[in-house]
């Protein structure tokens, strides 16, 4: 995503680096980074989702990667960083 001020504008500055408790966590089908209990703390990509086709319309953290898996024990979360800038690297 490259929208101009996204990040500054959709998480307060006071969270940009610092974890925050799972529950303040948006669930719109926001990335976030989170650590995962399971995970002995290791941070993985997720989001919140109503959809998978293999559970229909049961809502879940779900890990961003192309399974979409089911996430559970998420204790904390932060915002993604802002993409890198500059000129983009195209493959070869």
């Amino acid at each position: 995503m490259s929208l101009p001020g996204f990040y500054e504008n959709h998480y307060p500055p006071a969270c940009m680096h610092q974890w925050l408790t799972i529950e303040t966590a948006p669930k719109d089908g926001t990335a976030i980074l989170a650590c995962n209990l399971n995970r002995e703390y290791v941070p993985t990509t997720a989001y919140w989702a109503a959809y998978h086709p293999n559970a229909t319309g049961k809502e879940t953290w779900r890990t961003s990667q192309i399974c979409g898996n089911k996430l559970d024990g998420l204790t904390h979360w932060m915002p993604l960083p802002p993409p890198p800038q500059g000129p983009s690297i195209e493959a070869k």
